[in-house]
């Protein structure tokens, strides 16, 4: 199973904030599978199981990656790395660089991550909704 940890705050915003990694529920990944195994990776079942997790947890970048490794063939996960960087190199701005949403330079580490703005997260899984769309034209995983 993939190993992604979304974060959850408390006392969001203050500086007493914690933060509190949970792994991905084992339900939602078991679902996940499922509508894999039963409707294909290409499916609008699964796109919208991945908006789903994307709307409903705080995924960092290394989360999403992992998560897509499992998913995609090799050569659809390079597909969408370099899709990732692409987006979030498009997405970026001077307050969301493109290193922060894809996780990258000094925010390769998940610590680093995890200190990033919730807006950052959002923006993230939209790259990563992007680059998903445009590695599943490889192969029929």
């Amino acid at each position: 199973m993939p190993s992604a940890f979304p974060i959850t705050y408390s006392n969001p915003g203050t500086a007493q904030q914690q933060i509190f990694y949970e792994s991905l529920p084992y339900s939602v990944m078991r679902e996940l599978r499922k509508a894999i195994a039963d409707s294909g990776l290409k499916s609008s079942y699964v796109t919208g199981m991945l908006e789903g997790i994307a709307t409903g947890y705080i995924m960092l970048p290394q989360d999403w990656k992992d998560l897509m490794r499992t998913l995609l063939s090799p050569a659809q996960y390079v597909v969408f790395e370099s899709e990732f960087k692409h987006s979030a190199s498009a997405l970026s701005d001077p307050q969301h660089t493109a290193n922060e949403l894809y996780g990258a330079g000094q925010f390769a580490d998940i610590t680093a991550q995890a200190t990033l703005t919730p807006v950052h997260f959002v923006r993230t899984a939209t790259c990563v909704q992007r680059a998903f769309g445009k590695s599943l034209f490889l192969g029929n995983r």
